[in-house]
């Protein structure tokens, strides 16, 4: 209706005869006579060439249809994109950018910390202070000395943290760029024990070369194990005294390999600092408010 109303009409053209006219007025459709042409101009504004407005189109139709990222897509409409919907879009992004890079045949004996991982406490800083609505990425150097003091403390870093050498505006906010610069300076390190590299290179194939050789290993022994085991159970394989000793043989092996990584695991687990390595958990810790109270070699052996 409001389209109908807004449509412009052309006004009588002089030039057209009277007759003309009359002949137009008469040649109605069949549900009635035409309207006459009013006299005034066009009541709304007049379309540019002649093509209709687009429909409303839902938020996520826009952005699958190559929407801007700054909010708008081609034809100016703004888009509207929940909190749930960017963080998924960020996981995204970072699970299709990152990637792991294995620069070493075994762990060394200290790992730099990402940059990434700085980057996650940053966002969780600035949500839990209630700025991530803000165009400005800053926070308060409060909220910046307390976390990477606390980073320090589970990165067992002996060097003291000044905040306040890094607030260079001494307004009391701090951004990005004061974040990267504690990188560079301090340049924060895990130092891992022997036991923590042995843990880690049985536990995450990714950390070395080293590791993902034993884990292509392991993988492989327990698919030779599990065939082995279901071609002793056929009779075809079995002889007069109704067993097999090769496929006993290999089962052994395999045995074998699966007691010495045990074994490695259960001898070494006390050493392990999940806070560390498990990037959710040093996000909550470093962000958090309560105490830092991290666990004995003994409790880290129970909870194994």
């Amino acid at each position: 209706l409001v389209r109908s109303l807004l449509s412009p009409a052309a006004p009588p053209s002089p030039s057209v005869p009277s007759e003309g006219m009359g002949k137009l007025r008469g040649s109605g459709s069949s549900r009635g006579a035409a309207p006459p042409c009013p006299a005034a101009g066009p009541v709304g504004p007049e379309p540019q060439g002649g093509d209709p407005e687009p429909p409303d189109q839902p938020p996520e139709r826009l952005v699958q249809s190559g929407g801007s990222p700054r909010g708008t897509t081609e034809q100016g409409q703004p888009v509207h994109l929940s909190e749930a919907c960017v963080t998924d879009l960020q996981r995204r992004m970072l699970a299709s950018e990152v990637k792991t890079k294995r620069d070493w045949f075994i762990i060394p004996k200290s790992l730099p910390l990402p940059l990434l991982d700085l980057r996650l406490i940053f966002t969780e800083l600035r949500k839990v202070q209630g700025l991530v609505g803000s165009d400005e990425e800053r926070l308060s150097a409060k909220a910046f000395e307390r976390a990477f003091k606390r980073l320090v403390c589970l990165m067992q870093d002996p060097k003291p943290f000044d905040a306040e050498v890094f607030d260079v505006n001494c307004d009391g906010t701090v951004a990005w760029a004061e974040f990267v610069l504690v990188n560079r300076q301090r340049k924060l390190r895990s130092v891992l024990s022997i036991s923590e590299r042995i843990y880690l290179t049985f536990d995450q194939p990714e950390s070395s070369y080293l590791a993902f050789i034993i884990s292509i290993v392991v993988l492989l022994t327990i698919c030779v194990s599990s065939l082995s085991f279901f071609l002793s159970t056929i009779p075809q394989c079995r002889v007069t005294p109704e067993t097999c000793e090769d496929l006993t043989i290999v089962e052994k092996g395999c045995l074998l390999i699966f007691v010495v990584e045990f074994t490695a695991r259960l001898c070494t687990c006390w050493a392990v600092r999940k806070e560390v390595h498990d990037r959710t958990k040093l996000r909550e810790l470093v962000t958090g408010i309560d105490p830092l109270v991290l666990p004995s070699p003994a409790r880290r052996f129970l909870k194994f």
